[in-house]
């Protein structure tokens, strides 16, 4: 018997590096994976596996629990949604979309909320007093219990990021900022990029803000740029981990607008490369790190007077993390039982 990890929707983003995690530290010839076709993963990577692979849907996730159940002694859905279909055995649910529980104040229209309202009940209606729930932070745990009704008794945390602490001569004289995110409404980009136009008018100085989104919308972005701006807006759009580890390393500054995040991983890897870390003035950037400025994220104006700081090099402060890497102790949780 085996533990089924249901990955069935990670296929970007944070849940990726969460699964990439997984899979190379947990016990490979217990698992059997239920991948997203979306997913890309390296072929060397992906040969190790023991794995099946579906187009997303809750369809083929039930029809593939219907017919493969009784393989499993424990399943671990990694995409926020319990088992389709109602099971004795154990289950356990990793949660980390704070959008599901908390999207007031998110950017979202009124659709896109009731959309994910819908979802909500869909994954209350699925779940079961039996179940368990694992999320990255104290504040992830408080939402689903006071949204979702999960027991307080079944919910573990366990932060799971990528850590090594790396080594780099900076210089705080340099003007290049990074921002790794998605185009979502809630990463506030709009803001974002009105704020630095502003602040590089009234400084008359040039800065650059690096961005890592879909070319799509990065055009839509552009027209926020007032025409002989100085400010210097690039996109890297997806990018190789490579590629990634180079932009953490070049950019002084890593700057962080998000409006909402069940953790934020992103701003433990900036801050792994010795970034300083500008951030929203919200709950989920005070659980994971201590940042070098704070800022009012619904408040332009806000963001343009941290930017004006940093220009006249009054942000100093060394950003730190404030929690460690629970990798291990959450595939020794999952796997305790096989």
């Amino acid at each position: 018997m085996k533990i089924l990890i249901d990955a069935a929707y990670i296929h970007n983003s944070g849940g990726k590096e969460v699964l990439s995690l997984i899979i190379e530290n947990i016990q490979k010839d217990k698992v059997i994976f239920l991948l997203d076709s979306r997913l890309k993963i390296p072929s060397n990577e992906f040969k190790k596996l023991n794995c099946f692979v579906i187009k997303s849907s809750e369809k083929n996730r039930k029809k593939f629990y219907k017919k493969r159940i009784s393989e499993f002694t424990t399943i671990v859905c990694l995409g926020n949604v319990p088992p389709p279909i109602k099971i004795m055995k154990r289950v356990v649910i990793y949660f980390h979309n704070t959008l599901f529980v908390d999207s007031k104040n998110s950017g979202l229209t009124i659709i896109e909320k009731l959309i994910l309202k819908i979802k909500k009940r869909y994954i209350q209606y699925l779940n079961q007093n039996h179940y368990e729930w694992v999320v990255q932070t104290e504040l992830m745990k408080k939402k689903i219990i006071e949204s979702m009704g999960v027991n307080i008794s079944r919910i573990n945390i366990f932060p799971i990021f990528r850590y090594d602490k790396m080594s780099i001569n900076r210089t705080l004289l340099d003007r290049n900022f990074l921002y790794v995110s998605s185009h979502h409404k809630h990463k506030n980009l709009v803001r974002l990029i009105k704020a630095f136009s502003i602040a590089c008018e009234m400084k008359n100085i040039k800065l650059s803000l690096n961005l890592t989104i879909e070319d799509h919308y990065f055009q839509k972005l552009k027209k926020y740029i007032p025409q002989n701006s100085f400010f210097n807006l690039i996109n890297h759009g997806y990018v190789s981990k490579e590629v990634l580890s180079k932009l953490y390393s070049e950019n002084t500054y890593f700057i962080y607008p998000s409006l909402k995040e069940s953790f934020g991983i992103t701003l433990i890897e900036a801050e792994s490369y010795g970034a300083r870390l500008l951030c929203a003035d919200l709950p989920y950037v005070h659980e994971i790190v201590s940042p070098s400025s704070l800022f009012n994220p619904f408040s332009i104006d806000s963001i343009v007077n941290c930017l004006i700081d940093v220009v006249d090099g009054k942000v100093t402060k060394e950003s730190q993390k404030k929690v460690n890497n629970k990798i291990d102790n959450f595939t020794d949780y999952i796997t305790k039982d096989v």
